[in-house]
């Protein structure tokens, strides 16, 4: 028990940006120890435990294992674990966690997709008769099918199936209040079911673990996406504000036209109002604060994801300020906000400062593709070769399948070439000539760094 509350301890810290690093690495310690001490345990010669225990620990492990982002080690878990009888209930948790860490850590492309989602027909192809691992597997098979452009709008629909289903089975049948108006809750396509059509708890809650079964307001999350991805705004809009995700309700107002609004629900988040808190009583769309500009103090503490919202008006204002104190409160570690700092200054044409923005987003995010393509455009529109050749070199093996990048590395290997030819000439000439490496050299841009070196 106490590992399962120690690892729904670290999901929950791993959905908040920015919690402390020591805090995380505690945390980790105690699950791998725990993990260490059941498997000791469990897998004893002299351990009393069923097959069937044994199989349902390495699911559980092997979902903890995909959390933290150790696909060797989850592929090893559900290795282990596939040694039962043709399609049991744990074999088809077994596919379904196969098909997890597939979707999870291998790159979106189509060929991917297509390996991953036979896992998810064969389970459903055996009709599984536990609810949970049923349900799980039409998310597994909405999830795939939501990159691929003939069956998205299939596959929206049978997520928000899936989440009215979860609405209608855990929402209280409304009660009306003292002046007998019945209360308004959230509605949903699907009827509530009938308690001899429902499954029972102990159906529901008995892989719960074994699955990592998503919570309803991370499912109800991730429908939201899929609308917005679908072009569904509005859908996708309520959803974000009945869960309080301010800046995707930002974003969705931004995608619609409307920045006024998107600039004032980020403000609400950032500042006080100049009227005082009584004002943080009304709704987003409430009348009485209809103009209001927020242009109080700024909030202390800063909400959560404050990073993030101040990037959001730093985008919407064009105020590099904003993105300067997003990297300021997030102590150096939100790399988007140095990423749009840099593309500000490349705008502007100072491309010293966009090439040392770039910099720091790639110390902070080592991963993002697209940051060392863009740190290696402004090398190369400096001269600044060698650092050209790393930074695409460094993108391309982070994705590979870019083809504009492969074409900037070669350009950068040929004029890199091409110095080179020249320092041979130069060292060749006969030093009575009196020529220079600066008089044969080509100018380069002021401020290059490579030219100060």
């Amino acid at each position: 028990m106490r590992l399962r509350i120690n690892a729904y301890h670290q999901r929950l810290l791993s959905g908040v940006s920015f919690s402390r690093i020591t805090d995380a690495t505690a945390l980790q310690n105690v699950i791998d120890k725990d993990l260490k001490e059941l498997e000791a345990e469990i897998f004893a010669p002299s351990s009393t435990f069923a097959t069937e225990a044994k199989v349902q620990f390495l699911l559980e492990k092997a979902q903890i294992h995909i959390m933290q982002g150790l696909d060797i080690k989850a592929k090893e878990d559900v290795k282990s674990a596939n040694q039962q009888p043709q399609l049991t209930p744990l074999d088809q948790i077994t596919l379904l966690t196969e098909a997890t860490i597939k979707d999870t850590f291998l790159p979106l492309d189509k060929l991917n997709s297509e390996e991953v989602l036979p896992y998810a027909i064969r389970v459903l192809n055996d009709k599984p008769t536990n609810w949970q691992i049923y349900t799980q597997a039409l998310l597994v098979r909405s999830r795939i099918e939501s990159h691929r452009s003939r069956t998205q709008e299939r596959s929206v629909l049978q997520l928000q199936v899936i989440v009215d289903q979860i609405i209608a089975d855990t929402t209280e049948e409304p009660s009306p209040s003292a002046d007998g108006v019945p209360e308004i809750r959230v509605t949903s396509f699907l009827p509530r079911a009938k308690a001899s059509e429902s499954a029972p708890i102990t159906e529901r809650l008995q892989y719960i673990f074994q699955l990592n079964t998503p919570t309803r307001w991370e499912i109800e999350t991730e429908l939201a996406f899929a609308w917005s991805s679908a072009g569904s705004l509005v859908s996708a809009l309520e959803i974000f504000k009945r869960l309080k995700l301010w800046p995707e309700v930002a974003l969705c107002h931004h995608s619609v036209g409307q920045e006024d609004k998107a600039r004032q629900i980020v403000r609400r988040q950032l500042y006080y109002s100049e009227k005082g808190p009584d004002m943080d009583v009304y709704d987003v769309d409430a009348e009485a604060i209809a103009t209001e500009k927020w242009e109080g103090e700024i909030r202390s503490p800063p909400p959560p994801h404050s990073p993030r919202l101040w990037c959001i008006l730093g985008d919407l204002d064009n105020d590099p300020t904003c993105w300067q104190r997003a990297w300021e409160i997030s102590h150096h570690r939100y790399a988007r906000a140095q990423r749009t700092l840099g593309e500000y200054y490349a705008r502007k044409g100072d491309l010293a400062l966009a090439r040392e923005a770039y910099m720091a987003a790639t110390v902070v995010n080592r991963q993002n593709n697209a940051t060392w393509s863009r740190l290696g455009d402004i090398d190369l529109a400096v001269g600044n070769w060698d650092g050209a050749i790393i930074a695409f070199q460094q993108s391309i093996m982070i994705d590979d399948s870019d083809a504009k990048t492969y074409s900037n590395l070669g350009s950068a290997l040929l004029s890199k070439h091409a110095e080179l030819t020249t320092l041979t000439k130069i060292g060749e000439a006969a030093p009575a000539e009196g020529t220079s490496p600066a008089d044969i050299l080509p100018a380069r841009v002021p401020g290059d760094p490579a030219r100060a070196a």
